[in-house]
């Protein structure tokens, strides 16, 4: 595995242990706007870093 390759699976586990937080901030706060708001700046984060990794 390559660098790059550990990026992306650092990046998933990530990835997926962030999702599992909001996810139930989201379902315990579901009104809350500042909620959303985090989503939404970690979504634009993730496609960034995406963005990022195709070149």
């Amino acid at each position: 595995m390559d660098d790059s390759d550990q990026a992306w699976s650092d990046y998933y586990d990530d990835f997926i242990k962030r999702k599992n937080e909001i996810m139930s901030k989201l379902k315990t706060i579901q009104k809350d706007k500042n909620t959303h708001k985090v989503y939404r700046e970690w979504l634009e984060q993730s496609i960034e870093f995406i963005n990022e990794q195709k070149g």
